[in-house]
């Protein structure tokens, strides 16, 4: 599927002076960084989405299970 889009002259300038900055196409350039959007709002929403079904009592029970231990002579810091 092809679309046309309307951009800034402001906005289209930058973006031909990245792209050969970055020795990639346009289209590459636009399609990388739409792709970087749309990955970024569905990480956004998802963590919208844990963090509204969080349940602080069961968490801090399940802290409370952990034994108090001393960690194994390789996992210490």
């Amino acid at each position: 599927m092809m679309t046309t889009l309307t951009l800034p002259n402001q906005l289209i300038e930058r973006v031909f002076g990245l792209a050969q900055k970055h020795s990639t196409t346009v289209e590459n350039f636009i399609e990388e960084a739409i792709s970087h959007e749309a990955e970024r709002r569905e990480t956004e929403a998802f963590f919208t989405e844990r963090r509204t079904n969080f349940d602080a009592e069961a968490f801090r029970q399940a802290l409370a299970a952990i034994p108090a231990i001393e960690p194994d002579e390789n996992d210490r810091l």
